[in-house]
């Protein structure tokens, strides 16, 4: 039920001018082959006098100078129309050359009364003359549409510059299907100038006909006259001097945009819906109709059912319209539909009603306008402002619409896309009283989702993408008929065009995969590339472009952004995701940041996350609005500018983001310090704290400092360093920006108290001032709840304005709220739960909302590879501490940050924050931290009496506190068992100190009975949890297998635990295990950067193991000067490697002159520390400097034993001195034996128990 729309602009006036008008008297002449059609006729006797045609001044190309339209509301209907048009320009001859009238012959008759020319003052009368053609109009006939129209041709010759067509004609009838109701809609104004536009109706004053003026553009009221003529009611509605309302591209659907007048026999849309009612009767069964629905109950379910039928009304009745007459609104019955297999919207609309009503699911057509869905709203209630059918149904207490004609749909009809959404329709029902409204369009998914994954092995290479586009809902149903309509040549050829404009020369890297899912109603492309070279480098920078695919052709803004009319937009919601897997040498730290694009019309969200060398993009845009008002259309134009960047892009990343292949193996969290924090400490080691007045050494030093207070768990030189420029800093306290930077660094070191004194001592924060989220933060950790969500709510809202609010602003936010107990807001909690598939941290915002576990979220980042687990893990930890906090498990939140004290990722806030969390869990009690603090000033009374009053309270840091005096006898009487009693008791407050001391303490027996079992387990406990101390013992006992086996693997982990808690023992150790590799591969970077910090940690023998990197080149520039220097400071302070390597240098001449004394002196000062090594080496000079009979004894049974053992370097000497006679008779057969053992025996490279070959 195709029926042409009733609101064109121009084709229901069909031109006019207006001029005096000649009585019409010319003899009648009847076509002689068409009943329905003639020629000549005079104007019926019912019609008043025609109105005459004014003149015009206009200077427009084409003016209408007369509409004069009447109308006989009767049984057999008659619409007179005189219409006077005026060409004034060439290129508008054809206007009034070929003119067109058209009429359905099945029920109506055209006569044509008048065609003249009007030329100056002459009429020229062509109504005899003029060549006539009648033409079936069957436009719509390619679609599958056959509706009976005709066209009245008239071919006028000899038209000039100036000259005005009058013609005056009828048509008479209605369509039967009516029932004698008539309906009518006449426009009052054209896309041209009319001069006078005058409308007749006279109908029968018993039978009520309703009229309403429409049109949303002009509303000046137009009233009618209105007069009696015997029974007959007449109304005239006449205006003059009407402009002409220019037309615009893409006006709204629903928008009227020129005045008409509507006139409607209906009183309420019951009566219309009492009419339609009866074109669709319940028709009777037929055998075939019967066993089609029998094949449909095979389905599970009622939805499946109707789901099925639908699908096949879809696609096995094929769409063709037959449209003549009453077949025009009244449907074929269903089974001559099921029989000739073809129908349109009404046929195919009545066939599945029938179906579904058979299967026991209420069901019946719905009369809508598919060219204006909502326009029925805004009329009277009428038959003929209804052009298309649908269905309603109804399954498990739902109401759905659906649209046979829709061919490629898929899917549950629950899942099916929305039918003219908004819109509303006419239930074919006798007990419908009103419209019914569709439902509104779904967007929650994305109805077009393009995914691509690039990935490059090396930055100068080719790379590789794999594309997934999926289309979703009514996008689905294009695709499949599209890709299904293309050759295997076109196909490849317009997948290779979408990459061709990035990446030049990529070609398809086998077959494209298609996959329909007709559950989901999904389709999906999928596509792999090879690109020839995707990296570009310019100016140090390495840069990957991009197309999101997602935002061209959305938003139609035409040219002229000035206009009258509403656009129209086609709502949508498209999505693109990126990610780029870099060549490894690519590692960055990790950063994110957002961007929103925000109006009533369309929003699009951009957000990005780069951690180690995986960028990770998501674009998500939706067009919300179908309707933009033409006011709005200007800054709509200027808001889709800043699509742009969205569109076409690229990511650029700087070169110094690369490693060197022996920087890929350092963990990302020791890779940040390296490039930042370390050398921030560096940097801080040459300032001159006397010169911080200056604002750009306070600066410089303010920046350094920023990275390098997160360093002190592993550098103590840098923290000391810290310490002092800040005492230095509070010398200038009335410098601008002192305060500033001192609250930053009070907040990192916890003490948010007097941070708090120093944010705004300077002036107010701004509200996009980041330091306004660490204020909120400072507050909510010292107790002021209120205080805290102000400024986190100013500066959130900051951040929303500036369309800059990311991901992380999220996560803290709602950290902030679970801390202080409020609840979330609706509008944070709905920008959090957006997106749930996007970037890092996007999992950590579904786990803060309780959409995921907290051991689902850490298995996620566990999945990721090297740089992504490692910062992922360290921020998944960070935040479980807060929900810790927030659920009252205190315990269980500090050994979170603990997690995130030992492997967080240096530099990023998440580490920042916790160590001054941390820190605060302690010293934030006022009474432990002057307790302390007395103490320290050697007011021993007060200090014990202000750490009782904390311990009183469960504060396990007094309580540890006390337990040390007790131990110690420090300020009150040594009581070793009540010392223990408090450890314990600390300890079960989950301090971790305690809980190691506790273990030592059973380790030796003091104050408890001795237990090597509860020494472990106490001191494992501790280490657990994160004390570094503990962390050292446990691993220096499963290093060398004391009470526990030996496993090297597990000495590592706690050694780098401890390490990384900033024990320069275990620093040290630990740069022992990668030297070695012990449990773990050899590591010279590892070892080179654990030695270094336990150097500054004030450790002696990391100075013993740097040398030996700079000795021998392993992971530094070859040195021996340098070496010598590093062993001969820490042989001074005892270390025995250094004494060994140093014996060595001077045995060999490494860095120094050879001198055998020397050589021996350090060889024996190294063996008497216990370096087996320095014994071994020691006992060989012994060997080659001719000793006694016993002393070889002893070195020959002492190298046997440590060879059998697998100690290479006493095996190998065995073999040497047996091939050579050294002490010994040569015997070849034991020098080869001791060689073969040797063989394959590689000696650990420098540590107290091993040496270098």
């Amino acid at each position: 039920m195709r029926i042409p729309s009733l609101i064109l602009l121009s084709a229901l006036l069909s031109g006019a001018s207006v001029l005096h008008a000649a009585p019409v008297k010319p003899a009648a002449t009847k076509s002689s082959d068409d009943p329905t059609f003639a020629r000549g006729t005079p104007v019926p006797a019912w019609a008043a006098p025609l109105a005459d045609a004014p003149a015009t001044k206009r200077e427009d190309p084409v003016v209408l100078r007369l509409s004069d339209t009447q109308v006989r509301v009767a049984p057999t209907p008659v619409v007179l129309r005189s219409r006077v048009i005026q060409v004034n320009e060439r290129s508008s001859l054809s206007r009034i050359g070929q003119f067109a009238i058209n009429y359905l012959p099945k029920h109506q008759k055209l006569s044509l009364h008048k065609v003249a020319i009007l030329r100056g003052g002459e009429v020229l009368d062509r109504t005899a003359t003029v060549n006539i053609r009648l033409l079936d109009r069957e436009q719509g006939l390619e679609q599958g549409m056959y509706g009976g129209a005709r066209s009245a041709q008239l071919l006028m010759d000899d038209v000039r510059i100036g000259d005005a067509l009058w013609v005056v004609y009828s048509v008479e009838g209605e369509n039967p299907v009516f029932g004698n109701a008539w309906s009518g809609e006449f426009s009052l104004e054209s896309d041209e100038p009319i001069e006078l536009i005058r409308l007749t109706v006279t109908h029968p004053k018993d039978k009520p006909l309703y009229w309403r003026q429409l049109g949303d553009f002009r509303k000046d009221e137009i009233k009618p006259e209105v007069d009696t003529v015997g029974n007959q009611e007449r109304l005239r509605f006449e205006l003059r001097g009407v402009d002409a309302v220019e037309s615009e591209a893409a006006i709204s659907s629903d928008y009227l945009p020129i005045r008409m007048i509507q006139f409607s026999p209906y009183a309420d849309w019951h009566g219309v819906a009492a009419w339609a009612n009866t074109l669709f009767p319940q028709p009777s069964r037929s055998p075939e109709l019967d066993k089609l629905v029998a094949t449909f109950r095979k389905q599970p379910t009622l939805e499946a059912q109707a789901s099925e039928a639908l699908r096949w009304v879809q696609d096995e009745i094929r769409y063709f319209s037959v449209s003549i007459g009453e077949n025009s609104h009244r449907p074929q019955a269903p089974d001559v539909v099921l029989k000739h297999r073809y129908g349109d919207c009404k046929d195919k609309s009545y066939l599945l009603t029938t179906m579904l009503n058979q299967l026991g699911i209420a069901a019946r057509p719905v009369l809508v306008n598919a060219q204006g869905p909502k326009v029925p709203g805004k009329v009277l209630p009428t038959a003929t402002w209804f052009d298309h059918a649908i269905v309603r149904l109804e399954l498990d207490g739902k109401v759905y619409f659906v649209d046979p004609t829709r061919s490629s749909e898929r899917g549950p009809i629950s899942q099916r896309p929305v039918v003219l959404p908004d819109g509303l329709g006419l239930v074919v029902d006798g007990a419908t009283t009103a419209l019914a409204p569709l439902p509104p369009e779904r967007l929650e998914q994305p109805t077009f989702d393009v995914t691509e994954k690039i990935s490059v092995v090396a930055m100068d290479g080719p790379g590789k993408l794999d594309l997934t586009e999926t289309y979703r809902a009514r996008w689905a149903n294009w695709a499949r008929e599209h890709y299904a309509g293309l050759s295997e040549r076109e196909t490849r050829n317009e997948l290779i065009a979408l990459l061709d404009k990035q990446y030049p020369g990529a070609t398809l890297n086998g077959k494209p995969r298609f996959v329909d899912d007709a559950e989901a109603n999904t389709y999906q492309v999928i596509v792999q590339y090879d690109l020839p070279k995707p990296i570009t480098k310019k100016d140090d920078v390495y840069s990957i472009d991009y197309d999101t695919k997602v935002v061209a052709g959305t938003l139609q803004v035409p040219g002229k952004v000035t206009r009258n009319f509403p656009l129209a937009l086609a709502p949508t919601h498209h999505r693109y995701r990126l990610q780029i897997d870099w060549p490894g040498d690519m590692r960055m730290v990790g950063s994110s940041a957002a961007r929103d694009i925000e109006n009533p019309h369309f929003s699009m969200h951009q957000e990005y996350s780069i951690i180690g060398n995986r960028t990770e993009l998501l674009v998500d845009y939706m067009v919300s609005s179908s309707t933009v008002p033409a006011a709005d259309v200007p800054a709509l134009q200027q808001a889709a500018k800043q699509l742009n960047t969205a569109m076409e892009a690229s990511f650029r990343l700087p070169e110094y983001a690369t490693v060197k292949e022996d920087g890929r193996t350092i963990p990302l969290r020791h890779l940040a310090a390296v490039r930042n924090a370390i050398v921030d400490g560096e940097r801080m080691r040459h300032f001159d704290f006397s010169q911080l007045g200056d604002a750009a050494q306070l600066q410089q030093f303010c920046a350094a400092a920023a990275d390098a207070v997160d360093l002190r768990p592993i550098n103590g030189a840098a923290g000391r360093l810290l310490r002092q420029g800040v005492t230095a800093m509070e010398k200038y306290m009335q410098q601008r920006g002192i305060r500033r930077c001192l609250a930053q660094l009070d907040f990192a070191w916890g003490d948010y108290e007097r941070a708090q004194t120093f944010y705004e001592a300077d002036a107010p924060l701004k509200d996009d001032d980041a330091l306004l989220a660490e204020l909120a933060w400072a507050r909510a950790l010292s107790g002021n709840a209120d205080g805290a969500l102000e400024a986190s709510q100013r500066y959130i809202a900051a951040r929303i304005k500036s369309g800059a609010l990311d991901v992380y602003d999220l996560t803290q936010v709602l950290a902030l709220y679970a801390r202080t107990g409020k609840p979330l807001p609706a509008d944070l909690r709905n920008r959090a739960a957006r997106y749930a598939e996007g970037p890092w941290p996007r999992p950590v915002l579904a786990y803060q909302l309780g959409k995921l576990k907290e051991d689902a979220l850490l298995a996620y980042a566990d999945r990721q590879q090297f740089d992504q687990r490692d910062r992922m893990l360290s921020d998944a930890w960070f935040y479980i501490a807060q929900q810790r906090y927030a659920g009252g498990d205190v315990a269980g939140a500090r050994k979170a940050l603990n997690w995130v004290r030992m492997h967080g990722i240096f530099g990023t806030p998440q580490l920042h924050q916790a160590l001054g969390e941390l820190w605060h869990a302690d010293y934030g009690d006022a009474d432990y931290r002057n307790g302390m603090i007395a103490d320290q000033e050697g007011e021993s009374r007060k200090a014990l009496e202000l750490l009782e009053r904390a311990a009183a309270r469960g504060h396990g840091a007094a309580m540890k506190a006390l337990a040390a005096k007790y131990q110690d006898g420090s300020g009150v009487s040594k009581d070793v068992q009540r010392a223990a009693a408090l450890f314990r008791q600390a300890g079960e407050h989950g301090d971790t100190g305690a809980m190691n001391s506790l273990g030592v303490m059973y380790e030796s027996g003091e104050g408890v009975e001795r237990s090597e079992a509860l020494s472990i387990e106490w001191i494992s406990k501790a280490a657990e949890i994160g004390d570094f101390y503990a962390s050292r013992n446990i691993g220096w006992r499963y290093r060398r297998g004391t009470g526990v086996p030996m496993d090297g693997a597990i000495a590592r982990r706690y050694l780098t635990d401890a390490a990384e808690l900033g024990n320069d023992n275990a620093q040290s150790e630990l740069a022992d295990v990668f030297l070695n590799g012990e449990g773990v591969a050899v590591d010279y970077p590892m070892a080179n950067y654990w030695a270094r910090r336990a150097i500054d940690g004030g450790s002696v023998h990391g100075k013993a193991i740097l040398g030996y990197l700079y000795a021998y080149g392993r992971g530094e520039k070859k040195d021996a000067t340098t070496a010598v220097g590093l062993w001969q400071s820490a042989a001074a302070s005892g270390d025995s490697m250094a004494q060994f390597q140093l014996g060595l240098a001077y045995s060999n001449g490494l860095g120094v002159e050879k001198d055998s004394r020397k050589a021996r002196n350090f060889l024996r000062q190294a063996a008497d520390a216990g370096n087996l090594y320095g014994r071994i080496y020691f006992d060989d000079l012994v060997m080659r400097d001719d000793p006694g009979k016993k002393e070889v004894e002893r070195v020959i049974d002492s190298f046997t034993k440590l060879a059998n053992a697998g100690v290479a370097n006493a095996a190998e000497l065995l073999s040497q001195y047996y091939a050579n006679g050294i002490g010994v008779a040569k015997d070849a057969g034991q020098a080869e034996r001791w060689a073969k053992l040797a063989t394959g025996k590689v000696a650990s490279a420098a540590s107290t128990e091993a040496a270098p070959h």
